[in-house]
């Protein structure tokens, strides 16, 4: 269990300690701290990793295209995105190193999953258009 939290490590990782082995936590935004088993448990005590990333980067441009354009953004920074793979446009907000909009998705999430949900529909039509044809 990776008590340090989501983009985090744990080095060396495995599943128990033996008293007096030390392990070092690697927070997302490269931050370390050295702990050491004790008596069952870790001291000092394995926090969760706060969350210090403020940046933003622009998505990938087979994603998405966003205006205003630039390669880093900072906390609080507005951005409308457009998808590539699908007609779609929505405002996100630079948070916590992630762009999010009012509905609490990525761009990622956002034209990702409209780019797949896209893809099925035409596969779908096509093997439809497929069966018949051969009628």
């Amino acid at each position: 269990n990776n008590e340090a939290g989501s983009g985090s490590t744990i080095n060396p990782s495995k599943s128990s300690y033996n008293n007096g082995e030390q392990v070092t936590i690697k927070c997302a935004d490269d931050s370390t701290t050295n702990h050491e088993c004790q008596a069952g448990s870790f001291s000092p005590t394995i926090t969760a990793c706060e969350s210090q990333v403020t940046t933003c980067y622009a998505p990938d441009e087979d994603l998405a295209t966003i205006v205003p354009m630039k390669s880093t953004f900072e906390e609080g920074d507005l951005v409308t995105a457009t998808c590539v793979a699908v007609n779609a446009t929505d405002n996100f907000v630079c948070e916590e190193g992630r762009f999010m909009n009012d509905d609490d998705k990525t761009i990622d999430a956002v034209c990702g999953c409209l780019a797949v949900a896209i893809n099925v529909v035409l596969l779908l039509s096509v093997t439809f258009l497929q069966l018949l044809t051969r009628q």
